[in-house]
C-alpha cells in the first residue's frame, strides 16, 4: 500500500500509526463492511448509478468548492505546462 499512496501518507502513517483508529473508528469500520458483505451498499451504488448519479455529483461539486480543490486545480495546470 504504501508504494502506491504519497510520501505524505506514508510519512503520516508512520508518525501516527494506529494511534488514530479508536473504538468509535473500529465500529465505523465494521458497519462499513456489513453493509458491503450484505450487498446493501451495492444496491444502494446501482440505484444511484441508474439515477444518473446525483448525490455522487452533488458532492463533486460541494468539494469543487474546497480552497485546497482550487489550488490543487492550479497547480495541476503548472505541472502541465511543465
Amino acid at each position: 500500500m504504501n508504494e502506491v499512496i504519497s510520501n505524505t501518507a506514508e510519512w503520516g502513517e508512520y508518525e501516527t500509526g494506529s494511534t488514530d483508529i479508536s473504538a468509535e473508528t473500529k465500529a465505523a469500520m465494521k458497519r462499513a463492511l456489513k453493509v458491503i458483505e450484505d450487498g446493501s451498499f451495492t444496491d444502494k451504488w446501482i440505484a444511484e448509478f441508474k439515477n444518473n448519479r446525483p448525490n455522487l455529483l452533488a458532492r463533486h461539486a460541494a468539494l469543487a468548492d474546497y480552497s485546497v480543490e482550487k489550488i490543487g486545480k492550479e497547480i495541476r495546470v503548472l505541472f502541465e505546462r511543465g
